[in-house]
Formats: C-alpha cells, sequence, structure tokens
C-alpha cells in the first residue's frame, strides 16, 4: 500500500472573506467554500470540530461560567488586593496561570485572561484538559480518540507553543516519516485580527505567512510520502468592529450588586448573566433589553443554534452584541479589540472557510460538518475505509 499522511490545518478566525481577499495556497487546494460558524467563543469552536457535536452536547460554550463550589481559582481573592499595576502585569497574570495549572493538574488552554482577580473565586474555567488529549470529552469521540482506537500514528499541536514552533514540530515529525496524520492549529490569524483589524498590513504580512508555512509543510510531506491530502479550515470569520459599549460601566450603575443579585462574564461580542436572587431578575432583564447594542437570546433561539443548557450553566441570560459592537471594557480583551468574533452565525461575515486539494470530497456545509471530513481523510491515509464516517453527534442549525 502507498504510503499516505493527512495533514489537517485548523486556522482559528480565517474567515471565508479572508480566504478569498488575500493569496491563500493558491493551485495547491483548490476545492474551498465557506461554511456556518456556531455560536459561541472560541472555547466552543475547537470541541466542535473534533466531536463534530454542538455547544450543548460537547459541554463548551466560553470560557468561564459561574460556579463557585468547583473554581480553581478560590486563592485568588486574596491576589486582588494587590496594587494595579502588578493585578494588570500580563507576567504576573501568567504566573497566576501556571501556578494554577501545576496545582490543580490542568492541561487545557487556561488562561485568566482580563478577568478581573476578584472575580475568579466565583467562576469555573471550561477546558481543565487539553481537547488534543484522548478521551478529553468524555463518551463523545473526538478525532483524536479516531487517530488513538485505530492506531493510526498522528501529530498534534501544543497549546503553549507558537505557530512557527507547531510547524516546526510538524516538520520535523513529517521529515521522521512515521505519522500519517497530523493536527495543526494555528492561531496567528486571530490575534493579528483583534488586535490591528483585518485592513492592517499585519493582517496581509499573517497570511502571506500561513501561506508560504502550509506549502513547505506540504512539501516536505510530499518528500516522504506518495499521497498527501491536504485539509484547510477555520471556525469563523472575525467582523470589524465599528463601535464600542460598556455594558459592563452600564449594568454596574444600577443598584445590582455583582457576586450578590447577580454575576456576570463579559466577553467583546457575548455577555453572560446568572441571577443570585430571583426578585432582581425581572428588572435585570427589563434593563438589558433596553440597550441598543444588543438582544438577549431567546430559549428557542439557544436551541436551534445548539447552544441551550437545561442547568443555566453558560447564563440564565446570554446578551449577545450587534454585529460590529464591542463591549469594551470586557474581561477577555484588555484593549478595545479591531474586530470580533463569536457574533451570530447567521450573520455572512462570521462564515468560516474550508479549502482541500481532493477534487472529490463534498466540502463541509457547517462546522459541526468538518469532524467526518478529516476522519474519512486520515482513514484513507492508512487504508481504512470510513465512507460511511463516524457516528454524526450534531444537531445541525438550521
Amino acid at each position: 500500500m502507498k504510503r499516505g499522511v493527512s495533514l489537517l490545518i485548523f486556522c482559528q478566525s480565517l474567515g471565508w472573506d479572508l480566504m478569498q481577499k488575500f493569496p491563500f495556497v493558491d493551485g495547491l487546494a483548490e476545492n474551498r467554500s465557506s461554511m456556518k460558524a456556531i455560536l459561541g467563543s472560541p472555547a466552543a469552536t475547537l470541541p466542535t470540530v473534533l466531536s463534530g457535536a454542538l455547544p450543548q452536547e460537547h459541554g463548551h460554550f466560553d470560557w468561564f461560567f459561574y460556579s463557585p463550589g468547583t473554581s480553581p481559582f478560590r486563592l485568588c481573592k486574596y491576589l486582588a488586593y494587590l496594587p494595579a499595576p502588578i493585578r494588570r502585569s500580563l507576567r504576573f497574570r501568567n504566573a497566576v496561570v501556571r501556578s494554577i495549572r501545576n496545582s490543580c493538574g490542568m492541561t487545557g488552554r487556561l488562561s485568566v485572561f482580563n478577568m478581573p482577580l476578584k472575580r475568579l473565586p466565583m467562576l469555573d474555567f471550561v477546558e481543565h484538559r487539553s481537547l488534543l488529549e484522548p478521551a478529553a470529552l468524555g463518551e463523545l469521540r473526538t478525532l483524536i480518540d479516531f487517530f488513538v482506537t485505530e492506531n493510526i500514528r498522528y501529530f498534534r499541536s501544543e497549546h503553549k507553543l507558537t505557530d512557527p514552533e507547531n510547524a516546526d514540530a510538524l516538520t520535523d515529525a513529517l521529515q521522521a516519516g512515521k505519522i500519517s496524520a497530523a493536527f495543526l492549529h494555528l492561531t496567528g490569524i486571530d490575534q493579528v485580527l483583534k488586535r490591528e483589524g483585518a485592513g492592517s498590513p499585519a493582517v496581509r504580512g499573517r497570511m502571506a505567512w500561513f501561506d508560504h508555512r502550509i506549502r513547505r509543510l506540504y512539501e516536505t510531506a510530499a518528500m516522504r510520502y506518495d499521497n498527501v491530502e491536504l485539509i484547510i479550515f477555520s471556525d469563523c470569520g472575525a467582523i470589524p468592529v465599528s463601535d464600542t459599549f460598556d455594558l459592563k460601566a452600564h449594568i454596574e450603575a444600577g443598584p445590582h450588586t455583582w457576586g450578590r443579585d447577580y454575576a456576570a462574564v463579559y466577553s467583546p461580542a457575548m455577555a453572560q448573566f446568572w441571577f443570585l436572587r430571583a426578585e432582581r431578575r425581572a428588572a435585570m432583564l427589563e434593563m438589558l433589553n433596553s440597550l441598543p447594542c444588543g438582544r438577549i437570546l431567546s430559549k428557542q433561539e439557544t436551541v436551534r443554534q445548539g447552544c441551550w443548557f437545561a442547568d443555566n450553566r453558560f447564563g440564565e441570560a446570554i446578551f449577545l452584541a450587534h454585529p460590529g459592537v464591542a463591549f469594551t471594557p470586557n474581561y477577555i480583551e484588555a484593549a478595545p479589540p479591531a474586530a470580533a468574533s463569536a457574533y451570530h452565525p447567521d450573520n455572512e461575515a462570521t462564515a468560516a472557510a474550508f479549502a482541500c486539494n481532493l477534487a472529490g470530497v463534498q466540502p463541509p456545509r457547517s462546522l459541526p460538518d468538518v469532524r467526518a471530513v478529516l476522519v474519512r481523510s486520515a482513514g484513507r491515509c492508512v487504508g481504512i475505509d470510513v465512507a460511511a464516517g463516524e457516528p454524526a453527534t450534531a444537531r445541525r442549525p438550521e
């Protein structure tokens, strides 16, 4: 049997609009299409890619959720008394993350982002385990689980490494010729988009780097393998920020107190609210409904989008920003973002991108469909017939 390798490259926030705007693996991966994104933060997209499931099925929707009893951040309440310059220092916050990671044995993409330290003891973090470990999502069989159970030798990214470091590691693995599948997660486009915006020279430069590096990976693989299947995909597109709204200040100016009446997590395009005193619920919902910057998602909408949680794990009310509006300040970005993701996926600007070098492959319609394409590619490269696909666990949004 001819030796094959499946290169599966996940480019976070490389939206369909960017793939069309810039030269990107032209002539190499010509079978390309847009895909519908899902509703949720980047915490939700990687588990959907790996499992084919929607957030309400794999249990990941946003980075933080209200859960004082399970919080790994309890000792942060003492750090909240440190001087503000120390609390806001990136070096200090990275040290806090390392300490929590080591003490709790956490292997996931742990970060405290821009979260106020005094809030952290009331919150838990969704990704305690690395999603690229076997059995990371319990009974849901991920792409990594498929590699393991089918005895497919594979490479996978390390989230602690930079894009160049992960690409270098994959290059070494391909040169050794001992793997049959690779899952490479690149985040550089996401970082530059949110910092500088889609029109910046930095985005053009990063797209050029992606194009060059992916071509080099393909050429390296082609020298060692008889067949190279290249599949490149993203999770969503980022929308340029045209307006900001200080939702946090607006809520805190009211008669309600964080930690007594309610809890909230503010992201650039979404805010989640838990009502700790039932008598405050109606007044807070009325306040949110009166704001011009976004809207509360109904239960029907969250069910349709696959992000309804019966236990209200990710909020009793999810307040979604209108496209182009960013909640600033927020608990994720320290500076106002130039672009943001996690807007409603019905907006065409949020469309994800797909490209491959396989003429006969039907591009996925939406993000949950990606896993089946990846599984079939990895299977073909080792002679496993998975044409029927693994069980499709996702209930796709209409």
